[in-house]
């Protein structure tokens, strides 16, 4: 078994790489470009959208082994497009109710310094939840045990990530960084959705989903 369970599994770990990349070089370009305070506010933003977990992880841990098992199920087609619709309506509505709450949320939980913290709370909940449809948009890749490609929509999207906080930090600060990430993630989904749709198409509602 040593010899597919490393095909499938090494290429994982430049996208690991890439990953800890995308998560942490908005904090860098800041740093950079604005300082200790504007990291410290972009963090409190950060935090506050943190609490979409409540709806990204339970749902992943829940749905990553029934999808896995239902691959190869004559129905699954059905279930994955009940299940996206499910996971972007619940979390588009979860989306509205955080970002309505996050001004309030942030002047009881902080001083005035990081009060314009609440802006970006809405772009970067959007980053969670895409985070958390990558399960559906990587179904084929696994199905097919093809990670490689994973590595390179990894690696892909590192460097789109890079050039937009290149791009958007300098001049927009945090809310720059927001955007970046979350544009970012989204670019991963739509690349990953393409490679995977070539190996098994899966046909999700695009209009419903968009």
């Amino acid at each position: 078994l040593w010899p597919r369970i490393l095909k499938f599994g090494l290429p994982l770990v430049p996208a690991s790489m890439a990953f800890y990349l995308l998560e942490t070089s908005d904090r860098w370009f800041l740093a950079l470009y604005h300082g200790g305070l504007a990291i410290g506010v972009y963090a409190v933003g950060f935090k506050i959208a943190m609490a979409m977990n409540l709806v990204v992880e339970p749902f992943r841990k829940a749905c990553d082994p029934i999808a896995m098992k239902s691959l190869n199920e004559p129905d699954s087609q059905g279930f994955f497009s009940f299940m996206a619709r499910l996971y972007l309506g619940a979390g588009a509505a979860s989306i509205v109710i955080i970002t309505a709450f996050s001004p309030t949320l942030i002047k009881w939980l902080t001083i005035p310094s990081y009060h314009d913290a609440y802006q970006v709370v809405g772009v970067l909940a959007w980053k969670q939840i895409l985070f958390g449809f990558i399960i559906f948009s990587t179904l084929g890749i696994y199905k097919k045990e093809k990670t490689s490609m994973i590595a390179v929509a990894s690696g892909l999207t590192a460097v789109v990530n890079l050039i937009l906080q290149y791009i958007l930090v300098p001049r927009y600060a945090g809310m720059g960084a927001a955007l970046a990430i979350a544009i970012t993630f989204l670019a991963w989904n739509l690349i990953t959705l393409r490679l995977s749709h070539k190996l098994c198409p899966i046909n999700y509602p695009w209009m419903i989903l968009f």
